[in-house]
């Protein structure tokens, strides 16, 4: 994540099936695939890249509450070589 970079606050809920589908990740497997996105269990954190470029686009802090995991942040490039999107929404 280049240092050109937001966090946005987030307070989204997922339950433990959505959260093993989140933690699968997603790696590209054809050139319509515009995403890398891992999960890294040390950290609790989901890493999302741009298939073709390797860019760091975002990064999703979650906490697991009770039985349920919460996205809490969400770290976001605003690198404009990288990535050109620069609204929050």
């Amino acid at each position: 994540m280049p240092e050109n970079s937001t966090t946005i606050e987030l307070n989204q809920e997922f339950s433990k099936i959505q959260m093993e589908g989140i933690r699968n990740g997603c790696v590209p497997e054809q050139m319509e695939d515009k995403w890398f996105i891992y999960f890294d269990q040390s950290e609790g954190k989901l890493y999302l890249h741009r298939s073709w470029t390797g860019y760091c686009i975002y990064i999703v802090q979650f906490e697991e509450r009770e039985d349920k995991f919460t996205a809490t942040t969400a770290i976001v490039n605003r690198d404009s070589s990288q990535y050109s999107c620069t609204d929050d929404e």
